[in-house]
């Protein structure tokens, strides 16, 4: 993103890589991600029986890089899946973990970027503003407030996460809401309002484990997930600033 491209000259792209909160956060997101799924894979394969017998190196290491990068694609609100995540998965028995995946498309990618998601950075202010507060509540007369490396977060921006964030989860309620009157099942409901809201439109029928999910859901549907999806790319804080006329005058 421009942003960290801008701060990477200033400072040095080693020492900007090391605390830019963002990648930091992705980096985190993914070494954690990627390490429950594969090792939920592997216990799986071990409670099979006869998993594991004859299973050479190359193929652990595929699954594992198959995992990484079906980690790393929702992660960004890709949305696609490695040639290696099947593979994975017929190693362990397992199914797809419905709500791991969703969560990381929520999460998003990066602020300033294509990503869809809630961003990392917004997701990095409230976890700070969270820790603040807590703080906060142990030693009432301390001063605390939240930091990032390189500075402190400023009451707007806490405040902007905070706003977007709730928009953001009354969007995905409404859109839900309106899948589920459009004649959609819960589960199938959830996962497409995430993976429209999110940009991460492969995610759907992945979750699934339906290729043809999108094929075989009803017009009404198909009509709202098209609007959820311009909405997801615009994002909720930029429909809300359209339709208020303070702006327009600002």
């Amino acid at each position: 993103r421009l942003p960290w491209a801008r701060r990477s000259r200033a400072a040095g792209p080693w020492r900007a890589l090391r605390r830019d909160p963002e990648l930091r956060l992705l980096a985190l997101t993914v070494t954690v991600a990627t390490a429950w799924l594969f090792g939920r894979h592997w216990i799986g394969a071990l409670e099979l029986s006869g998993a594991g017998e004859g299973e050479g190196t190359l193929d652990i290491l595929s699954a594992f890089w198959g995992t990484m990068m079906t980690v790393i694609s929702f992660a960004t609100t890709t949305g696609y899946v490695s040639a290696d995540w099947a593979g994975a998965q017929n190693w362990s028995g397992l199914d797809t973990p419905t709500l791991l995946l969703l969560g990381l498309a929520a999460l998003g990618g990066g602020v300033a970027s294509t990503a869809g998601g809630i961003k990392l950075f917004r997701s990095f202010a409230l976890f700070q503003h969270g820790m603040a507060e807590l703080n906060r509540a142990a030693h009432p007369s301390a001063l605390h407030r939240p930091r990032r490396p390189g500075g402190r977060l400023s009451p707007e921006t806490v405040t902007g996460a905070l706003v977007f964030t709730m928009l953001f989860m009354a969007a995905m309620s409404a859109s839900l809401t309106a899948l589920a009157l459009a004649g959609m099942s819960l589960d199938g409901a959830l996962t497409a309002a995430v993976a429209a809201l999110a940009n991460a439109g492969p995610a759907f029928p992945l979750v699934q484990d339906d290729p043809g999910a999108y094929a075989r859901l009803p017009d009404a549907a198909r009509a709202v997930l098209c609007a959820i999806m311009v909405l997801g790319r615009i994002e909720v804080l930029a429909l809300v600033a359209l339709f208020n006329p303070n702006w327009w005058r600002g």
